[in-house]
């Protein structure tokens, strides 16, 4: 395995490690600023999704909801199915029924996506 993606495999790993620990336990600022930089540098949806959620929720980060709608918005543009499941329901929980049903239609879009391209050609 060439370093670059094996870096790039441990990114996502540490990733989704932070994530999980959202809410649960405190990140640290080290997490915090390694997020963003995933986020605003390498455009990560999942990088861009816990980052709304550390700025919504002020995880080691000052709470800006204006900033969290921005990079909750980034995300929900380019992510793929379980993401946007997360997205939605954190816009039902604001009550932004609208968006909702956008992160729906984009998770089904995905999902028939990967159904049809996983067909076995027989």
């Amino acid at each position: 395995m060439n370093q670059k993606l094996e870096d790039e495999i441990n990114e996502v790993v540490r990733l989704i490690t932070i994530e999980k620990r959202l809410g649960k336990t405190s990140i640290t600022k080290e997490d915090a600023d390694f997020v963003k930089a995933l986020a605003d540098k390498k455009r990560y949806p999942r990088a861009e999704y816990v980052l709304a959620r550390m700025y919504l929720c002020g995880y080691q980060i000052e709470q800006d909801k204006a900033m969290g709608m921005k990079y909750l918005a980034r995300s929900s543009r380019h992510a793929n199915y379980d993401l946007q499941l997360k997205i939605a329901y954190i816009y039902y929980l604001m009550r932004d029924i609208k968006r909702v049903k956008k992160c729906l239609l984009l998770c089904l879009k995905d999902i028939e996506w990967f159904l049809k391209a996983s067909k076995d050609p027989d």
